[in-house]
C-alpha cells in the first residue's frame, strides 16, 4: 500500500475529506497540521512566560514554545517512516525546518496553492524545496516568473454520495467575508427577497472585520470555521448554489465543482468558468453588474445533463492522479 503524508492547516477540516478520499483510493495517510493544541509542559514554564512577559516586556517566549512543541509533535508522527508522496497545503503555513523533514522521508514532494499567491504575505523562500507547486490562479504563473509553478484547479471529493433527499434553500454561499464581496452579497440578497427565495448566506469575520457586518445586508454571519462536510450537506440540500469571486482571484473555487457533481445549478460572479468544458448557459448563470434581472429566466430554464465521464475529470481522484505522476 503507498504512503501519503499530507501538511495541511486545520481550517474547514479540509484535510480530513482529503484523507478520506486518499483512504477510499486505498492510501495509508498520515496528516500534520501546521499548528497543535500547546500545553505547557510545567509550572515553570508558565511561570517562565509570565516572568518575560511582564517584567521584561517580552512576548516571545511562548511562540518560541509553541513553534518547539509543533515541531517535536510533527517529527514524532513521521519518524521513521517513508513515503511515496507528501502533498502540502499552503507553503506559508509550515516552517522550512518542517518541509526539510519531510522533503528527506518522501520520494515526491508537491504543494497545492488553493489561495492566490498574491494574498501570502511570507514564507515565500520555501518555493525551492519543491518538485512541482501547483496553482489555481493562472494569474500567479504570469506574476511570479521565478516560480516553478503549474496551473491546476479545485475539484469535488468523489467519495461523497452526491444524492441529496431534502431541499432546504433555494441559495446556498458560505464564505468568508472580504470587502470585495460586499456589494454583490447585498444586491442579490435583495433580489431573492424581492423574488420570495429561501436562502441561506454564511459569511464567516475573523475579529477583526467584525465592525463590517452591519455593511451587509440580511446574512447570517458566523465566527468559527464550518466543518467541510457539514458545509458540503448544506450544499447538497440546496436548489442551487451561490459563488462570490474574491477580487484577487480568477481560478475556479471549489463550489464550481461541488456544484457541478452535486447536478445544482451555479450562480457566479467568475466569468472565466465559460472557458471550461462543462460550462452550459442553462447549468451556469454569470453574474455581473448589469445582468441581475435575468436570473430568474436563467432559473426556468432546463438544467442539462453533462457527461458523468467529463465531469469525473474534476474529481479529486484524478486530480491526485495527475499531481502524483
Amino acid at each position: 500500500m503507498k504512503k501519503v503524508l499530507l501538511l495541511a492547516p486545520n481550517d474547514y477540516s479540509l484535510y480530513r475529506l482529503i484523507k478520506k478520499n486518499l483512504e477510499n483510493l486505498h492510501f495509508q495517510v498520515e496528516v500534520i497540521h501546521h499548528n497543535y493544541n500547546f500545553k505547557y509542559k510545567n509550572v515553570f514554564q508558565r511561570l517562565k512566560n509570565v516572568f518575560y512577559k511582564i517584567i521584561l516586556n517580552e512576548k516571545t517566549y511562548k511562540n518560541k514554545l509553541k513553534n518547539e512543541f509543533n515541531l517535536h509533535i510533527q517529527k514524532e508522527i513521521i519518524s521513521n517512516q517513508k513515503f511515496d508522496i507528501t502533498l502540502v497545503l499552503r507553503f506559508d503555513f509550515f516552517t522550512k525546518e518542517i518541509l526539510e523533514y519531510c522533503k528527506k522521508r518522501t520520494d515526491k514532494f508537491v504543494v497545492y496553492q488553493y489561495d492566490g499567491l498574491s494574498r501570502i504575505k511570507s514564507n515565500f523562500e520555501n518555493h525551492i524545496l519543491f518538485d512541482k507547486i501547483y496553482v489555481f490562479n493562472l494569474s500567479d504563473i504570469t506574476n511570479y516568473p521565478t516560480l516553478p509553478l503549474v496551473k491546476s484547479s479545485n475539484f469535488y471529493f468523489d467519495y461523497i454520495n452526491p444524492k441529496s433527499d431534502k431541499i432546504g434553500y433555494d441559495f446556498y454561499f458560505l464564505g468568508g467575508f472580504h470587502p470585495s464581496r460586499i456589494d454583490i452579497i447585498n444586491r442579490l440578497t435583495h433580489y431573492f427577497q424581492l423574488k420570495n427565495f429561501k436562502y441561506l448566506f454564511e459569511i464567516y469575520f475573523d475579529p477583526k472585520d467584525v465592525q463590517f457586518i452591519e455593511l451587509h445586508n440580511d446574512i447570517t454571519p458566523i465566527y468559527d470555521f464550518i466543518d467541510y462536510e457539514v458545509y458540503l450537506e448544506k450544499l447538497k440540500n440546496a436548489s442551487n448554489v451561490v459563488d462570490i469571486l474574491i477580487e484577487e482571484h480568477e481560478g475556479l473555487s471549489f463550489r464550481v465543482f461541488e456544484s457541478l457533481y452535486f447536478e445544482k445549478k451555479l450562480i457566479t460572479t467568475n466569468p472565466t468558468v465559460v472557458t471550461y468544458d462543462f460550462y452550459n448557459e442553462n447549468n451556469i448563470f454569470v453574474l455581473n453588474s448589469d445582468n441581475l434581472n435575468e436570473v430568474e429566466n436563467f432559473l426556468a430554464k432546463d438544467k442539462v445533463k453533462i457527461d458523468n465521464e467529463l465531469i469525473k475529470n474534476y474529481s479529486f481522484s484524478n486530480w491526485f492522479r495527475n499531481i502524483s505522476q
